[in-house]
């Protein structure tokens, strides 16, 4: 796409990299990244985070989080690594259903140094995946950093295990 192009679907409110006009947005075609031996025609269902609540407490935080599962298929959330930490969750969540969960706790964050949080998941069938999100924080007055916002960056990651 050249430069008009890009101007035009800025000023028409449209994202500017994206799935071009026809493409299915599909979750199987959602930006997926087939593991070693997996059809590449394999649905992949898509889990996002959301909604963030952090909770600081003298020196230690917990770090809360919408998780939703975008896909058509249950999906069991099985762990998150966020913050240098990993947290086993387990848990299940159905079709377009949202749950809240605790992503985190552990030592407030000193910086935004951490920038990643994966979340690990697997469908009905046994397959796994694998959505990196992108971490932003924000700082309060006081100088302590909390986690604002997480940002899903694709391809989910099939992974081969």
């Amino acid at each position: 796409m050249g430069f008009f192009g890009a101007l035009g679907k800025i000023l028409a409110g449209k994202p500017v990299y994206g799935p071009e006009a026809g493409t299915s947005t599909s979750a199987g075609s959602r930006g997926v990244q087939p593991g070693a031996g997996q059809p590449e025609n394999k649905m992949v269902p898509v889990v996002r985070l959301g909604r963030i609540k952090a909770e600081p407490n003298d020196g230690h935080t917990e770090v809360w989080a919408d998780v939703r599962n975008e896909s058509s298929v249950p999906v069991r959330i099985k762990r998150i690594h966020l913050l240098g930490a990993t947290r086993e969750l387990n848990e299940d969540v159905r079709p377009g259903d949202t749950r809240e969960l605790l992503l985190y706790k552990g030592p407030s964050p000193q910086n935004d140094a951490a920038r990643t949080a994966d979340v690990e998941y697997c469908n009905e069938a046994g397959n796994y995946f694998s959505a990196h999100h992108e971490v932003r924080y924000h700082q309060e007055p006081n100088g302590q950093w909390e986690v604002s916002e997480f940002i899903l960056r694709l391809p989910i990651q099939d992974l081969p295990y």
